[in-house]
């Protein structure tokens, strides 16, 4: 695939609701996922939310 990056939207609000646009992550499982991701040797990114991101730069 030649992916480089991995974005992670957990799809929950702050404090663990449902929220399909939420990026929330607990510190401990944001750590996790990083560590794993890092380690294959893939950069890591939770927030902001990947279509928020996308409406800055247009």
């Amino acid at each position: 695939m030649g992916a480089t990056t991995i974005w992670y939207q957990s799809g929950l609000s702050d404090g663990g609701a449902s929220d399909p646009m939420g990026y929330w992550l607990s510190e401990a499982d944001s750590t996790r996922a990083r560590s794993l991701v890092e380690s294959q040797g893939l950069v890591y990114v939770d927030q902001p939310h990947i279509l928020d991101a996308i409406t800055r730069l247009s």
